[in-house]
């Protein structure tokens, strides 16, 4: 299972970790960090743990949450646009956004959507086509 945080296009990513590798995904706001998605956490397993941290207001308090995750084991893959500001030390993989301010967002669903093809091709199977998903449109 795969966990995606932020405020912003989650749900993009983690449905197309859905599509073509078939792990199961949960998006969540950073907001409800602690009610819930915490318990989905095995430290066994490590699972990944995408989040989505981009410069802003709501920083410092993403950062917060990255020690709790370590606590549990967590496997962290960050998009951020702001890794020279942080400890590294946290993380397990950074991956490092291009721009600054709001285009920062939509570069993280590029990423995403990367780490979703490459999921893929680590199990094996074809991204360019996923099973049970029409991609046409069949009308009568």
């Amino acid at each position: 299972m795969v966990i995606v945080f932020n405020l912003l296009y989650t749900s993009e990513i983690s449905l197309k970790i859905k599509e073509v590798s078939y792990i199961h995904s949960e998006a969540y706001n950073a907001s409800s960090f602690k009610h819930g998605p915490m318990a989905m956490i095995d430290p066994l397993q490590r699972t990944p743990v995408i989040i989505i941290a981009i410069k802003d207001n709501y920083f410092e308090d993403m950062v917060a949450s990255f020690e709790q995750l370590k606590l549990r084991n967590a496997n962290i893959i960050l998009l951020t646009n702001a890794s020279s500001e942080m400890e590294v030390s946290k993380i397990d993989y950074v991956v490092n956004l291009p721009t600054e301010g709001f285009m920062s967002s939509y570069y993280a669903v590029f990423f995403g959507q990367l780490i979703a093809y490459y999921f893929s091709l680590a199990k094996g199977l074809n991204p360019d086509k996923p099973r049970n998903l029409s991609k046409e449109l069949t009308t009568k």
